[in-house]
Order: structure tokens, then sequence, then C-alpha cells
């Protein structure tokens, strides 16, 4: 039973993710959580809730799924205090040298014929500066915001020579340094997901590699502070919590976070990584339960054990 019930709460989280582009906002007011008494029974199941609030909890959930999960990779990622093939201290390239195969949990890695490049960056303190070389194959940077949102795809396959790109975050004010092209990004938190094919013409795969591997060694990554200093060949050491050590980051959302800790994560999240304006009544629906930038989210006053059992099955 504790197997199947395991199972059903992935399954039902995987339909909920699935479920994200096609929630329906039902009508909630801010006075709906005050006019509603919570009293939850022995078992701890609340028989008194309002349905309207426990299924904005529900669509707050969903709508937040990406963003935290975004965060928990990016923490995994990143703890590491220099750069290996499989991780990388913020705002710097790490490098997968190999193709990918059934070992590889972290992220979602499905193609066997590319090597892969990734980097998760944090744009609140300082722009980040990427060179790319120009190639002979395809080989494309997709960068993405907080809610995993593709923002822009860089094709270095069409490129003129080597270019170089800054990602500029939202609260960015500065000016761009002549001869890059900017790309702004309307999150803090952001990841970039590289892709270079070994192409079908080498002589072997040990060829296919080593000349895959020689344009990833031509791209670069440091902030605009370094460039600025100079010392965008020196990367700064990352730093290392044991909690994000040997996580699966998907594993970690669903069977670590409480109800609490979940929604204290989305809200300090939402406060660098602002939703997009079409998702604004989104956003002043589910400020009812407690659910937005900067907010206090209350479990014990929306039913407390009322929720966990809502999202945890």
């Amino acid at each position: 039973m504790k197997k199947f019930n395991s199972l059903k709460k992935a399954l039902c989280l995987v339909l909920a993710m699935l479920m994200v582009v096609c929630v329906t906002i039902i009508p909630v007011s801010a006075d709906d959580t005050a006019e509603h008494k919570h009293t939850p029974n022995q078992l701890g199941i609340c028989t008194e809730c309002d349905l309207n609030i426990l299924e904005r909890l529900n669509q707050a959930y969903i709508y937040s799924f990406p963003l935290v999960l975004m965060d928990v990779t990016k923490e995994k990622v990143t703890n590491t205090e220099s750069a290996t093939y499989t991780q990388a201290p913020i705002n710097q390239f790490c490098h997968v040298p190999v193709f990918a195969d059934a070992n590889a949990k972290d992220i979602v890695l499905p193609n066997v014929d590319t090597l892969y490049s990734q980097a998760f960056l944090d744009l609140s303190e300082s722009p980040v500066i990427m060179e790319m070389p120009k190639t002979d194959r395809y080989c494309i940077m997709q960068l993405m915001d907080a809610f995993s949102n593709t923002v822009e795809i860089v094709e270095c396959m069409y490129q003129e020579g080597r270019t170089t790109y800054i990602i500029t975050g939202p609260d960015f004010e500065g000016e761009i340094p002549n001869g890059m092209i900017e790309i702004k990004c309307p999150t803090n938190m952001a990841w970039i997901l590289g892709r270079t094919v070994c192409a079908d013409n080498e002589n072997n795969a040990a060829d296919g590699y080593i000349i895959t591997r020689t344009i990833q060694y031509q791209m670069k990554m440091y902030t605009l502070e370094q460039y600025k200093n100079g010392t965008q060949d020196t990367p700064p050491k990352g730093e290392v919590e044991e909690e994000y050590k040997d996580i699966v980051p998907l594993n970690y959302v669903i069977y670590n976070l409480s109800v609490k800790q979940y929604f204290e994560r989305v809200n300090k999240l939402l406060e660098k990584n602002p939703p997009a304006e079409a998702d604004a009544p989104m956003m002043a629906a589910l400020s009812a339960v407690g659910v937005g930038a900067g907010m206090d989210f209350d479990c014990e006053a929306l039913g407390g054990e009322a929720a966990l059992t809502l999202m945890y099955g």
C-alpha cells in the first residue's frame, strides 16, 4: 500500500505539471480565508474547509511547481566549489564530455548524439556575459527563465563569427558594453542548457567527441563585474551545502518539503523572479491564500493538515 501511495503521488504531480498551461481560474475573493473556520478532525483531515480555497491552493501548487523545481535543481547543480562534468558554481559553465545515459537523473537529457553544456545564472547582482564560437554543426544555447519558459535560443551555427552576448535581469539599468548583444531575461534566476551535436560524418565516435569537446571549451561565461575588473579568466569558488548533496531534485521537492516550507519558498522566490504580466489575474487570485511575492503563508489559517492532505494525497 505504501508503494502504491508513493506511485499515486508521483503520478498526480506529473499530471499537475501537465495542467500548468490549462488551469482555469476560479474566482476567489480575499475575504474567503476570513469567512470560514477550518476544524481538522482527529485524522487531521479538515471537514469544514471552503472548497474554493482548497482549489486555489491546488492551483498555486501547480502554477509554482516549475519555479520550485528550477530552484532546487539550481541548488543541486551549483553545489560545488569548482566546475566538474556535472556541476558548476553559479554563473559558470559545466560541460558534459560524454553522451547521457540512464544514470543522468538531475535533469532530462534525452538526446543520445549530443554533448550538453549548462549553467545556472543569478542576475540579481550583475548581468552575465556569454561568449560563443561560430560552429560547423548544430550547437544551441537555450535560455530559460525561472518558470522554465524559453527566453532565447542562440544558434551558434548561424553566427557570423565568435559572438558575445550579455544576459540582463529585470532590474538592470546600466549600459551595455560595445560589441555585445543583449538578451533580456524577465527573472533573476535563469538556466542555460546547451546542446552540441556529434556530427554523423565524423570518422568515429572518438573523433566526434574530440571535435565537439573542442567547441565546448571555446565557450566562456563570466559576470559583467568580472569583465570590468579584468578577472573573467578567474572564476570564483562556489559554496557546498550538505542539504543538497546527493539529492534528486524532483524527489526533494515532492518528499522533503512540507506544505509550509514549499509555499514559503515560493513567496521568497517570487520576490526576485516576478511572474509575467499575463499572470497578473492568477497572482491576484492566489494572494487570497497567502501566495505571492513577500507574502506570509499561514498554513494553519487555511486549514493546517487539510492543505497537507490536498497536496500529498
